[in-house]
Parts: C-alpha cells; sequence; structure tokens
C-alpha cells in the first residue's frame, strides 16, 4: 500500500508531533510567587534547572569488553550505557542561581513571565517553563509546543496570572484541610467549625 505525497506529509507530522510531546527538554524555567508573610510584599524568584549528565563511570570498568565486540557479555555494556541515560533524564540541577524580583520595584507576574520567555530564548526553545504560587498550591506547567504557540501574547499562555495576582491581594491562601483556597486564617481548628 503506497500513500499519496500529501498523505506521507500528513502521516510524518503526525509521527513527529506525538515524538516532540515524549520529549523532555533539557532546561525547566520555574517562576514562583508568593505573598511575602513578614512584609506582606508580593515577591517571587525565577530559577532555572538542567538535566543532570552523570557519569557513573561504566566506561572505565568495562572499557576492555567494550573493545571486544565478540565479548560474551558485550549486552552488559549497552545495558550500562542505557541505565546512564535514564539516570542523567531523572535528576535535575540548578543551572543558575535564582533571580528575585518584588512587585514594589516594578517587577512582578508580567515581568517575570518576559524574563522567563528570554531564558527560554537564550536556551534555543528547549525548556519548559512553569509558574508555581505555594500558598495557592497552583502549578501551571507549559511545554515546548505550548510555549510556541503562544510566545507572543504571554497573557494568553499563563491566562491564571491575572487570578493569582488578584488572589494574593486579597489574602487567599489554600486550605489542606477543606481543600479549598480560602481567605483568613487557615487552620485545622477553623476548618472544623
Amino acid at each position: 500500500m503506497s500513500l499519496a505525497p500529501g498523505e506521507k506529509a500528513k502521516l510524518v507530522t503526525a509521527l513527529d508531533h506525538q515524538m516532540s510531546d515524549d520529549l523532555q527538554p533539557l532546561y525547566s524555567i520555574d517562576v514562583t510567587v508568593l505573598k511575602s508573610p513578614k512584609n506582606g510584599v508580593k515577591c517571587g524568584a525565577i530559577t532555572v534547572f538542567r538535566l543532570n549528565s552523570i557519569d557513573l563511570d561504566f566506561e572505565t570498568t568495562l572499557r576492555k569488553r567494550k573493545k571486544r565486540k565478540d565479548h560474551p557479555n558485550l549486552h552488559l555494556v549497552e545495558q550500562a550505557e542505557q541505565l546512564e541515560k535514564e539516570i542523567s533524564q531523572q535528576t535535575e540541577v540548578m543551572f543558575m542561581d535564582p533571580i528575585l524580583f518584588r512587585e514594589p520595584d516594578g517587577q512582578w507576574l508580567a515581568w517575570a513571565i518576559d524574563k522567563a520567555l528570554t531564558l527560554y530564548d537564550r536556551f534555543g526553545g528547549c525548556a519548559k517553563i512553569s509558574l508555581k504560587c505555594p500558598t495557592l498550591r497552583i502549578k501551571v506547567v507549559k511545554g515546548m509546543k505550548e510555549i510556541a504557540a503562544h510566545r507572543s501574547d504571554p497573557r494568553n499562555l499563563f491566562p491564571v496570572m491575572k487570578d493569582i495576582d488578584q488572589l494574593l491581594d486579597r489574602g487567599y491562601s489554600y486550605d489542606p484541610w477543606s481543600k479549598k483556597i480560602r481567605r483568613g486564617r487557615v487552620s485545622a481548628e477553623m476548618s472544623k467549625r
């Protein structure tokens, strides 16, 4: 069964999109925002993490076996390399110092997302961007495909920015006992009322 040229292109495009969704980006850019409990100022940090390249030193221990292709334990070398690759994809290390920002300095959510997109461009578009607000228990992660689609308008990329800003202004926080976002003192006693 042969496909028409247009059908082949559609099939290749569909496969390419499916495979790109499975790729793990090399960098992870986290924008974390909250309201400072001490000063009551909205602030945050931008942190960049990179996939860790772990060297388990399999090369030196199995070097002699690797050179001899007819060695009966060649499968051990291949398994060791596969293990090293999988471990390095599961760990991340901080790539650079966090970038701290505060709303009184004119640096808030829109500024932070713009800065994250600048870092995204610097890393060649091989990154995911997360917007987190721990006090509200909000975490939105955007992959490379979504970032590329909404690159021109950060408000469409993270529409939850407006909600986070309003909820922090009004003093809301996440109540783990009632599993809701509410205002006021959050404690076990208050949730039993």
